[in-house]
């Protein structure tokens, strides 16, 4: 089994034509809008509106005269072609990961074309070159997560279309966005049941997007009302996660990751970040445990047909009443794999 061990950083970072996802804080700037998105949210996913996040690697293909092509989404030329098999070891340096996935891929939903036109068809792919299959592709333990009760398997979160976004002065492309558009629901099974019978001699499952239910009610408000205490100045100050947020105004992007482990681990702040805006440390550092906090409280109250969301990378948020695009609510995955006392 490929653990695929030596795929390149940029490959977990550059999210492919499947784009980045937004947190809950990137599309709001206060404390108040930010639990807001929470809780509508979660009335969201009641009447239906969510999906598992698949911790895997993004292997978006699309159907071009008349095969198979990976578009990992940028404006290089190999992309906006679309790239068979013997073109991914041109786009990509030797060893990469995705010479072997793209392959597997292609190959897999090459096979399926002469029994799957009718989906096809119905699907846009026959008329529309440049709709996307968004699929996650995970095999091993392909990102942080492992999923070994499933086994190796391509998911398949829905269809976008990919356009030029900007063009340089000699009209070349030089960027791409896809966006998600709406699609036949039952075309799709149809689709994922034929294409499953080639998928099984290739050693995977194709599984369409996972739908979420909540198996208890998310507390929110016991959320808020935890104690957070960190030391802006070397002193404690102890508030609930509510009076933190109260009148909180915050500006993307926030501190990284790691910067906000290292607050949150600190205890004096201002002598920790020397010569850094403190106030927007402590706010951002509050954002994030909101976030992480909150995201926690929904996650670990839901299930899919895939198991428990607290084990998985998180959900998916589709309503447009909340965000015009998809978003991510993901609690402690947004730290996972970084050490701290937090975590425990």
């Amino acid at each position: 089994m490929i653990r695929l061990n030596n795929i390149l950083n940029e490959v977990i970072q550059e999210g492919g034509a499947g784009g980045h996802m937004a947190h809950p804080f990137d599309f709001v700037n206060t404390g108040a809008k930010l639990v807001d998105v929470f809780v509508k949210s979660i009335e969201s996913l009641k009447r239906g509106g969510g999906s598992v996040k698949i911790d895997g690697v993004n292997a978006s293909i699309r159907l071009a005269n008349g095969q198979f092509v990976m578009d990992r989404g940028s404006a290089k030329p190999l992309d906006i072609k679309g790239m068979r098999p013997e073109d991914l070891a041109t786009r990509f340096e030797p060893g990469h990961g995705f010479i072997t996935i793209g392959s597997k891929v292609i190959n897999i939903f090459d096979e399926a074309i002469p029994t799957t036109k009718t989906e096809l068809n119905k699907l846009g792919l026959l008329d529309n070159p440049n709709i996307l299959f968004n699929i996650e592709y995970v095999e091993g333990q392909t990102n942080v997560l492992g999923y070994s009760e499933i086994g190796n398997f391509l998911a398949i979160h829905g269809l976008k279309e990919i356009k030029p976004k900007t063009f340089g002065k000699d009209g070349s492309v030089k960027s791409r966005v896809a966006t998600e558009i709406p699609y036949d629901k039952a075309a799709m099974q149809s689709y994922i049941n034929k294409l499953n019978k080639i998928a099984v001699n290739h050693g995977f499952k194709v599984l369409g997007s996972v739908d979420t239910t909540f198996k208890s009610e998310p507390r929110i408000a016991n959320v808020l009302i935890r104690p957070i205490t960190l030391y802006p100045n070397g002193k404690a100050v102890t508030k609930s996660l509510k009076d933190w947020l109260k009148g909180l105004t915050f500006k993307t992007p926030l501190i990284t990751r790691e910067q906000f482990l290292k607050a949150v681990d600190s205890k004096n702040i201002s002598q920790d970040f020397p010569d850094q805006d403190i106030n927007k440390i402590v706010n951002d550092t509050i954002v994030y445990l909101a976030t992480i906090k909150l995201g926690d409280e929904v996650l670990k109250n839901a299930t899919s047909e895939i198991g428990d969301l607290d084990k998985h990378e998180g959900i998916v948020v589709r309503d447009p009443n909340i965000y015009v695009d998809p978003f991510k609510i993901t609690g402690s995955f947004i730290i996972k794999g970084l050490g701290s006392k937090f975590k425990k």
